[in-house]
Parts: structure tokens; sequence; C-alpha cells
């Protein structure tokens, strides 16, 4: 039981940090998109 609940809590940590990681690389992209904009 505790393996299973810590095999779940690593794979939703890591989806949380991959999401993370994409929501970073947009906020690059946008700034960099809005600076060659400008």
């Amino acid at each position: 039981m505790d393996g299973l609940s810590w095999n779940g809590l690593a794979a939703t940590g890591t989806d949380v940090m991959s999401r993370f990681s994409q929501v970073n690389v947009i906020r690059i992209i946008k700034g960099r998109s809005s600076q060659v904009l400008r």
C-alpha cells in the first residue's frame, strides 16, 4: 500500500513539474516574441 501511494505521489510530482516547465517555456516564448514585436 505504501509503495503504491509513493509511486502515485512521484507520478503526480513529475506531472506537476512537467506542467510547470511547460508554463515557463510558454512565458519565455511570449516574452521573447513581445520583445521582437517591440
